[in-house]
């Protein structure tokens, strides 16, 4: 009884780690997909006041 015990313990620690892995990941991904977001609009607003001269 005491190992059914301890194995459901190290397989909730286990996915516990899983999850916070993932959860970095998902949070990196997500600044990553911001900071392009915002330097394309900083882009496109320069473009909007300087239009390229023919």
């Amino acid at each position: 009884m005491e190992a059914k015990k301890s194995n459901r313990v190290r397989e909730i620690l286990k996915l516990q780690y899983i999850l916070k892995k993932w959860e970095k990941v998902a949070n990196a991904s997500k600044q990553a997909n911001n900071n392009n977001n915002s330097n394309e609009e900083e882009k496109e607003a320069s473009e909007e006041d300087n239009p390229p001269q023919m």
